[in-house]
């Protein structure tokens, strides 16, 4: 588990670490963290409140953070190994426009980002994208909002449905969509566990998928990295008996692998830890390679296009990693 994940590779790091368990309800573990130092290291991410308090108390986070890149404003910062949620959909909407989102657009995004909903319809607006509904549909299976959303959709005649949900959800919204509004075309991000998660129904075959990530379809269409290969090897040898990881497995691994290294890496170079890792450009693992980026951020810099093939149930490469579109 995520745990004995951490645990191995940080205790192969180089450096002291002093491990923390996320407490199921503590109001005061933002400030156990800041007496134990700095830096922050975090798995897949951290809650958006505890992430807010450790920035303000001016710790620097790096974690594969489904919330992105935040760069220092006069407190701490978060340096994500992943592209942000916003960031991502905005990335998709300028690669889509004049071709993949064509004609009448509906957005579906989780209800654990509604507050991005409006700044990305906006977004696409700009870029001339005619966004005509926007459906907030919630993980909670028993909810109405993926039955609304479809039907919202069919009324306003959308073309194609840009998904920013967890895998289940869309699934729930292909299902749906199979009866209520037949022909829509999609175009998934990889926030959640997109793109990482393969148990798609056979009708969504010929979706497209604008993804920053590698994982699984990447090594099945170059072989793995070599970054990969000795984070994966070196997690192996140490279990006993050995076994097959999963897709979401792999990530866990990859991500502490990376995040550990980069810690290492940043250990006695000039200026803070912050400085060090934002002027380091990593051939990742998990993602497109990582460096700079050109609004001042940091994170994963390239993207690449999939599509979903229902007779291998997988994502396989339309287009390789590009450089993204400017704004």
């Amino acid at each position: 588990d995520d745990t004995a994940v951490a645990k191995f590779f940080l205790g192969h790091a180089g450096f002291p670490v002093a491990t923390l368990t996320i407490p199921a309800a503590d109001t005061g573990f933002c400030n156990t963290v800041t007496t134990k130092g700095n830096v922050v290291l975090a798995g897949r991410g951290l809650d958006p409140v505890l992430r807010d308090c450790l920035v303000r108390a001016g710790e620097t986070i790096v974690a594969f953070d489904g919330l992105g890149d935040k760069p220092p404003a006069g407190g701490g910062q978060v340096l994500s190994t992943r592209r942000g949620l916003f960031d991502s959909l905005v990335d998709l909407g300028r690669w889509g426009s004049g071709g993949a989102l064509d004609g009448r657009v509906g957005l579906v995004i989780d209800d654990s980002a509604h507050d991005s909903a409006g700044g990305v319809a906006a977004a696409y607006q700009s870029l001339g994208i005619n966004v005509v509904a926007t459906a907030v549909v919630s993980s909670d299976p028993t909810s109405s909002s993926v039955t609304d959303g479809v039907r919202a959709f069919a009324g306003k005649g959308v073309e194609a449905a840009v998904l920013a949900t967890p895998v289940a959800v869309q699934d729930r919204w292909v299902a749906q969509a199979q009866a209520l509004a037949p022909g829509l075309r999609y175009v998934v991000s990889d926030a959640f566990d997109a793109v990482v998660n393969e148990t798609y129904p056979a009708t969504f075959d010929g979706a497209l998928a604008f993804t920053s990530q590698r994982v699984p379809w990447f090594a099945r269409a170059h072989g793995q990295t070599p970054e990969g290969t000795t984070c994966l090897q070196d997690w192996q040898a140490s279990v006993t008996p050995p076994a097959t990881l999963s897709n979401d497995e792999i990530v866990d691994v990859l991500a502490w692998c990376e995040q550990a290294g980069l810690a290492r890496a940043a250990q006695g170079a000039p200026g803070s830890f912050g400085q060090a890792v934002r002027g380091m450009a990593v051939a990742s693992p998990l993602t497109s390679d990582l460096g700079a980026l050109p609004n001042g951020g940091w994170g994963p810099r390239q993207d690449a296009v999939l599509t979903w093939h229902s007779s291998c149930a997988c994502w396989q490469e339309k287009q390789p990693f590009s450089d993204r579109r400017a704004s």
